[in-house]
């Protein structure tokens, strides 16, 4: 993988859940606002659940890849031990 998409992983995955919603929560504020001030009311409708399904579930993804690359690095720290 590039070094940019390990690090944007690495980033996601460290923060706290309640760190994720605070997050969800302004980009959802945000996008209200920029709706109601642009006339949108379909655009607010829709981007309000996007922010609180699709955040959560980028950071619960990148969790879970970080601790699939640990349990591999274990995983071959044995087998090379016990191959030796």
């Amino acid at each position: 993988m590039n070094s940019f998409e390990i690090i944007t992983i690495q980033a996601l995955g460290k923060r706290s859940y309640a760190f994720v919603f605070i997050i969800a929560t302004y980009f959802a504020v945000i996008g209200a606002a920029l709706a109601i001030y642009t006339g949108g009311a379909g655009l607010w409708g829709l981007w309000i659940p996007l922010c609180f399904l699709v955040i959560p579930a980028i950071h619960h993804l990148s969790k879970m890849l970080m601790e699939m690359e640990e349990r591999l690095t274990r995983l071959e720290k044995e087998t090379i031990q016990q191959g030796a």
